[in-house]
């Protein structure tokens, strides 16, 4: 309850009063991507393109820390012995969201949901601001998480088992 209240006081500061850093994120349209056996894995038939303005881009920030910090939160609980005998093993086990740039899809599906794929990666290619990178392709340095904007949740955090 903490989290979805700072959340909902945070957005408006965070869409109105502050800039968006758009170096780290780019909006990949759902029409253009070529990859389309990733999108049939995973948004519901018959989404159709949907856009982001910046307040629903501020909200995804807000909600992928959430996640990515819970998440943290529960790598160092589940690892507490290993760490306290070798500390930069934390390192290891957190993702460390700084350093990764993320793709936003985001889609509507037949019941006007939003949804929005994130692909995160920490190295990225050339054109990883027009099209969907392949997290096969980026080896050991990658998460993908849903967001479901209408219910205000995440599901389906996937993370590969090393970062940087």
């Amino acid at each position: 309850m903490k989290i979805l209240f700072q959340i909902l006081f945070s957005l408006p500061l965070l869409a109105n009063g502050q800039a968006i850093d758009t170096s780290q994120y780019a909006v990949i349209k759902f029409d253009s991507l070529e990859k389309i056996y990733i999108v049939n894995e995973i948004f519901p038939i018959h989404s159709r393109p949907a856009d982001l303005d910046k307040t629903e881009i501020a909200h995804i920030g807000l909600l992928l820390e959430t996640c990515i910090t819970e998440y943290n939160k529960n790598q160092e609980h589940q690892h507490a012995k290993e760490i306290k005998i070798d500390p930069q093993l934390k390192y290891k086990l957190t993702i460390p969201l700084q350093v990764y740039q993320r793709q936003y899809v985001p889609v509507l599906t037949t019941e006007n949901e939003k949804l929005v794929y994130y692909n995160c990666f920490c190295s990225a290619h050339d054109e990883w601001r027009k099209e969907l990178i392949d997290a096969n392709d980026m080896g050991k340095c990658y998460f993908q998480l849903m967001v479901d904007l209408t219910k205000n949740k995440y599901y389906s955090l996937f993370v590969e088992e090393n970062h940087p």
